[in-house]
């Protein structure tokens, strides 16, 4: 009895699903072209009995709810893929059903379903291709029938039909199927028939199992109770039309269970094969009759007949207080002495919890930054099949015994995994037990130590710039169509939030997860968030977010980190951020996963090999290395190319100073101390000189529309001090640009811009303040007065010991070094050059090297200043350096020397300057030195 109750249980569980009718479709014509019947218009009204084609598919999505009218079937020529889910199954029904799907016949309840309302689903020999998985069939006459056609049929439910199935020839693999409640049989199987099955719940009919005319079958791990004629039968038949005379039907008969039946098996003269460990019992005529003269050829050993002393036989077993065997001489002993299914000890263990990847595990009390958690356990269950149960519950909830989530049936020894999504954040504990499919349970095992939380979720919520149910499609429509920004007069990417916001909704999602969920007696959404940046100078010009500006929306409970900014694959970095429970902001470059579009996410949770995203825009994409597919999944190549870090503020107000310029140009800036921030393109060289400071490049795509070339560069330095700054804007093209700063501080957000028109490789100068004097802040920008006097670029001559060679290049911003026949040439940005000529003996990574310095001039200005260098090395087989010397003799009475040599593993150097005494330093390592050609001077450094 308590096998019976759980597997009702258990397939009341499975077949559970949502009956909202979306549409209704009347089909009145045959499938005659490749077709869908979609959800959105089910319920689907069979007017007539259609067929699909041969060569044909008929393809029905999960959820889908078909009806029939009287008589009616769909005849299955060609292919039918119902391929359900265990949520969202696929129903086959009468109309008079309203159960499901809706009063589709709108008669109220004057009339109700009953078997053989229609006939059923119906497959021709011509027929390949079928899938049917997770699919309700109710209220036909045969339900499911097949004519010299192979079927699969998993994970479904037939009922309240005159017969369940019928197979007629063919190789037929049933899984974990009921039939329950049919007047006749369940499934007849004849003609040659090939029938395997397992996880089979056959329950109240006439006969359960019937097979003939040369049919095979194979059945395990199965069910079959409460049938007034038999469990199973093979019916022994002469030759009538196209059906085969019975002969030679194999049965194969294991770990099943028939019991509450009138005959639990009927097995006559042609059956053979042999029917082993299995429970029999609780039959009320016979476990097994013959009512044929003559034998079949059965084992029928080791089984359980409801009693350690065997079944009853008139002969062979007098004294068996089990059910009868009504036969001659079989083959039934030994028997089994107790009943296997209560006998089994089944039991759970190596219980494990993990992330989303069923990889990356979750300690015990650990933080989970995901709504969903893997949880494993390893089955011991040796008779059969069993799974696993869940009972999840918040911490503050005492354990009750109902089961939240379970895995499907599996093999003993096997670990077996399920996947639970949607948990709120907030404490867990949890614990399993394993219940085999006899339903035999285990005592419940909790996870960890008794008593302890077992896991935390706090999880990254999920918000979209478009419409999406994140949260749901309601709210996100309503901000997704607003402006973004400044609207039409962005530039690039687009006028609304859909368009353009994925970097403002990234803000949104980390403030979120930080608790920030109301600000200014507002939700902190997309829509507010982008109102108030569009009120408080939050977006520079064309539409880029300062993101120090979200620092000041949420009051300071945030803080903007110095170390964000853009490189390609900073995993260290990343892995630090979340590895402190701190979600990162992630920059997604063009290219990226070949998308011609930029774009903003967060990365949300660690897993083993990858990470979870929340994307506000590809809304389905679940980790990095998820490959693109249709819909709403984008690939990022398990990468990503710039950070913008954010972690808990103390409610102080940050300070900052910002620059920030639009193409086509780029930006350096230059602090008090002659430290540099940005990027210099003439001579590619990055500056991140400052403390707590990053150089940034950002663009915007519409997720939907045409790709935009226009980017930002933005210079941050949080938590700045007064200083006076040098800045230069580098043209990268032609064209106009609009540079700009802005500071916050004690005394509030000030800001300053200048707008021209700049040329390729043109270097602009400005100067720019950042003060909060008198408690007033003031970020001020002014173009420097010329200066009468020429400036000639500065040249250094450095030597590389990784490549052996010399590296020509300048101390200044936007210097354009050339290499001429005879030496170089260095050009600055408003045209001034600095030459010189360096000759002898050179070839890279060839030694020695000695070479002549001359020919120096200032703008085509002769210097009198000359020099020559001398360079020799020796490398191990490796390529370290074993020994190293350099010399450097200037013409104004400058000498140095360089030595260097592994055993001491330090440099000596010897500096002689012009009517001074030699001075000897001693540095680690090999120390080069440098040799710098400026205002009419060449000095040596190291």
């Amino acid at each position: 009895m308590r096998l019976k109750i759980f597997l009702l249980v258990f397939l009341a569980s499975v077949f559970l699903f949502n009956n909202n009718v979306l549409a209704s479709t009347n089909i009145s014509s045959s499938v005659t072209t490749d077709t869908t019947w979609t959800l959105v218009g089910s319920p689907y009204i069979l007017e007539i009995s259609p067929s699909v084609n041969s060569g044909v598919t008929l393809t029905i999505e999960p959820g889908v709810v078909v009806k029939a009218k009287s008589g009616k079937s769909i005849k299955i020529k060609g292919a039918l893929v119902a391929n359900g889910t265990t949520e969202n199954p696929i129903s086959f029904t009468s109309i008079k059903d309203d159960s499901i799907g809706g009063d589709t016949n709108a008669d109220g309840a004057s009339s109700s379903a009953l078997e053989g309302d229609w006939t059923g689903l119906d497959f021709w020999s011509t027929s390949s291709g079928s899938i049917l998985n997770n699919i309700k069939i109710k209220y036909g006459s045969t339900c499911l029938s097949s004519e010299g056609v192979s079927l699969d049929l998993s994970n479904s439910e037939i009922s309240s039909c005159q017969n369940g199935i019928d197979f007629y020839q063919g190789d037929h693999l049933l899984n974990n199927v009921s039939v329950e409640n049919t007047s006749d049989k369940a499934l007849y199987g004849t003609g040659n028939a090939n029938i395997t099955a397992e996880g089979l719940f056959f329950s109240d009919g006439d006969i359960g199992f019937a097979f003939t005319g040369e049919t095979d079958v194979n059945i395990t791990n199965s069910t079959f109770q409460n049938f007034s004629g038999a469990g199973i039968k093979n019916i022994f038949i002469e030759p009538i039309g196209r059906l085969p005379e019975s002969e030679d039907e194999e049965i194969y008969l294991s770990n099943s269970l028939i019991t509450n039946n009138n005959y639990g098996l009927i097995l006559e003269r042609n059956s053979y094969g042999n029917i082993n460990n299995n429970a029999i019992y609780g039959n009320s005529a016979a476990a097994w009759t013959n009512s044929d003269e003559e034998e079949p050829t059965l084992n029928f050993e080791n089984n359980w007949w409801g009693s350690p002393t065997g079944p009853y036989h008139y002969f062979y077993n007098t004294s068996g207080e089990g059910d009868i065997l009504e036969t001659a001489d079989e083959d039934f002993d030994p028997w089994l002495l107790a009943n296997p299914f209560e006998a089994t000890e089944v039991e759970i263990g190596s219980l494990g919890q993990f992330k989303y990847d069923g990889v990356a595990s979750i300690a015990e009390t650990g933080t989970n930054m995901s709504d969903s958690v893997t949880f494993k356990g390893t089955l011991t269950s040796p008779f059969g099949q069993a799974k696993m149960q869940l009972e999840i519950k918040s911490f503050d909830v005492p354990f009750d015994g109902i089961v939240s989530q379970e895995t499907e049936f599996a093999s003993d020894g096997i670990a077996v995994e399920k996947g639970v999504s949607g948990l709120i954040d907030g404490s867990y504990h949890w614990r399993a037990r394993i219940v085999d499919e006899f339903g035999n349970e285990s005592d419940w095992v909790e996870y960890g130590t008794d008593g302890n939380i077992d896991f935390v979720v706090h999880q990254v919520p999920h918000y979209t710039q478009n419409q999406s149910p994140y949260p749901d499609e309601a709210a996100t429509l309503a901000w997704a169509i607003q402006d973004y920004a400044f609207g039409p007069a962005n530039t690039g990417c687009g006028a609304t939030i859909a368009a353009c916001g994925c970097a403002m909704t990234s803000g949104v999602m980390v403030a979120r997860y930080y608790g920030i969920t109301e600000v200014g007696g507002g939700d902190v959404t997309p829509g507010t968030v982008n109102a108030w940046l569009q009120n408080n100078n939050g977006y520079y010009p064309g539409g880029a977010i300062n993101w120090l500006k979200v620092v000041e929306y949420t009051d300071n409970q945030l803080a903007y980190d110095g170390r964000s900014g853009d490189g390609f694959n900073n995993y260290p970095l990343l892995d630090e951020f979340l590895n402190l429970e701190r979600p990162a902001i992630a920059k997604i470059a063009k290219g990226r996963g070949g998308s011609p579009r930029s774009h903003f996410i967060v990365i949300s949770n660690k897993l083993a090999d990858t990470y979870e995203v929340r994307d506000p825009a590809w809304y389905d994409t679940k980790t990095l290395n998820e490959p693109s597919t249709v819909g709403k999944v984008r690939a990022y190549e398990n990468g990503f190319d710039g950070l913008r870090l954010f972690k808990p503020g103390e409610g102080l107000a940050q300070s900052y100073f910002s620059a920030n310029v639009a193409s086509p140009a780029h930006l350096v800036i230059e602090d008090s101390l002659g430290r540099r921030l940005g990027y210099d393109p003439i001579s590619n060289t990055s500056y991140n000189e400052i403390p707590n400071s990053s150089y940034v490049s950002e663009m915007y795509d519409d997720p939907e529309g045409v790709p935009s070339e226009h980017e930002w560069k933005i210079a941050y330095i949080p938590d700045a001090s007064e200083d006076e700054y040098k800045m230069y804007v580098l043209g990268t093209g032609s064209g106009s640009y609009t540079v700009g700063v802005s500071g916050n501080g004690g005394g509030g957000f000030s800001s300053d811009s200048e707008s021209g028109v700049i040329e390729e490789n043109e270097v602009i100068n400005y100067e720019a303040t950042y003060s909060n004097e008198g408690g007033i802040t003031e970020a001020s920008l002014e173009v420097p007065a010329p200066d009468p006097i020429p400036t000639y670029p500065s040249a250094k001559i450095s030597f590389s010991t990784s490549s052996k060679s010399l590296v020509v290049s300048s101390a200044d911003i936007g210097v354009l070094v050339e290499q001429t026949p005879t030496g170089y040439q260095l050009t600055d940005g408003e045209g001034d050059t600095t030459s010189f000529d360096l000759t002898g003996d050179y070839i890279p990574a060839v030694q020695p090297i000695n070479l002549l310095i001359s020919n120096i001039s200032y703008g085509g200005i002769p210097s009198a200043l000359n020099g020559s260098l001398y360079y020799t090395w020796t490398t191990k087989p490796d390529g370290t350096i074993k020994m190293y010397k350099q010399i450097v003799d200037i013409n104004d009475g400058t000498y140095s020397t360089a030595n260097y040599k592994l055993q001491k593993t330090t440099t000596t150097i010897w500096d002689t300057l012009p009517g001074l005494l030699p001075v000897k330093t001693i540095l680690a390592g090999v120390v080069p030195m440098d040799i710098n050609i400026q205002n009419d001077s060449i000095t040596v450094t190291h």
